[in-house]
């Protein structure tokens, strides 16, 4: 009944003890995007997170959960199944937002934020 689909993205966490957010579609979200053909959803997490940010360098610090949800596409009901992962990233590395995927700011943010 449904077709599905693979992501994969990240919970990334500085120094300072900031995590990582994105700014699109008018929502402030964590980065993710699609898994490639073959590509393991560990390599598309940090891909993600840096062609979505900018930033150069994140460390994989392990699996954090995978969701699920479920949305139409093209009339066809699609089951998109995202794996996050807990990463690493630095406050010191500039930030250039992936704007060709619509997205306004990246940004480091506190828990309280």
């Amino acid at each position: 009944m449904f077709k599905t689909t693979e992501a994969a993205g990240g919970w990334v966490i500085n120094e300072k003890e900031e995590y990582l957010l994105i700014y699109n579609r008018n929502r402030w979200t964590l980065p993710k995007g699609g898994v490639e053909w073959r590509e393991p959803v560990e390599e598309a997490a940090k891909r993600e997170v840096m062609e979505e940010t900018g930033i150069q360098t994140v460390e994989l610090l392990g699996e954090f959960i995978k969701t699920y949800h479920t949305f139409r596409r093209r009339r066809k009901w699609v089951l998109k199944v995202t794996h996050w992962y807990n990463m690493r990233g630095s406050s010191q590395e500039e930030m250039v937002p992936q704007a060709d995927e619509k997205i306004e700011d990246a940004t480091w943010m506190s828990k309280k934020q």
